[in-house]
């Protein structure tokens, strides 16, 4: 058995889980138009949705980066703890905080907007996450949550409300250099444990510039 074969069936429920996002992805868009977009067969799309391995992965890439979706990678990673390789995409900043594991509250639920995947604040994908800070930490499956808002996907992760803070202050206040908007500390205190977030600014101080880390810290004690 070839390596390719022996890799194609070992990533079989990994083609199946970004065919089946990109399936729900193309939304009103017919496939004949995807297709052409993408320049390969309409039959070649019916396989990509199906999760057929015997297409060329980059016509899997074509077809995500074609809907803006090439995050779509990263979300149907199977564990972020059992892969290698950390998820650089996830919900995270506002999104994340306006979803709540089961038992749990929500520290935005008055301006969620998780129903519509178009305005989800994605790490690496118009806001900048922390991966390289924290990997994999405080990251969980949030899968059912989102679905239970009416929002079919295969899989996808959340930030938790502490590490979704953290991504925030680190996309305005260290990268971006500008004022945290819309939300205030008295906002999110009661759910977002601020001890925490603020431990993590001390303890990657050293990857942090000076300015970012005491505006964050600043921030947190204002």
């Amino acid at each position: 058995m070839s390596t390719a074969v022996s890799l194609k069936e070992m990533s079989q429920p990994f083609y199946e889980e970004l065919g089946r996002s990109i399936a729900l992805a193309r939304g009103t868009e017919s496939g004949s138009e995807l297709s052409d977009r993408v320049d390969i067969s309409r039959r070649t799309l019916t396989k990509i949705e199906k999760g057929d391995p015997s297409v060329a992965f980059g016509s899997y890439c074509a077809v995500a980066q074609a809907l803006g979706l090439q995050w779509l990678f990263d979300l149907v990673m199977t564990s972020p703890a059992s892969n290698p390789s950390v998820p650089q995409h996830y919900l995270t900043g506002a999104s994340a905080l306006s979803l709540a594991k089961e038992g749990e509250m929500p520290a935005l639920w008055y301006s969620s907007s998780l129903s519509n995947p178009s305005r989800w604040q994605i790490a690496g994908v118009g806001i900048n996450g922390a991966s390289h800070l924290l990997g994999a930490h405080e990251l969980w499956d949030a899968t059912e949550e989102i679905k239970s808002l009416g929002v079919n996907v295969a899989r996808i992760w959340s930030a938790t409300h502490e590490r979704a803070l953290f991504d925030l202050m680190y996309h305005f206040f260290e990268v971006r250099q500008k004022p945290m908007p819309n939300i205030q500390v008295s906002d999110i205190d009661d759910v977002v444990n601020m001890g925490k977030v603020q431990q993590w600014v001390k303890d990657f101080r050293p990857f942090l510039s000076s300015k970012g880390a005491s505006t964050m810290l600043k921030w947190i004690n204002h």
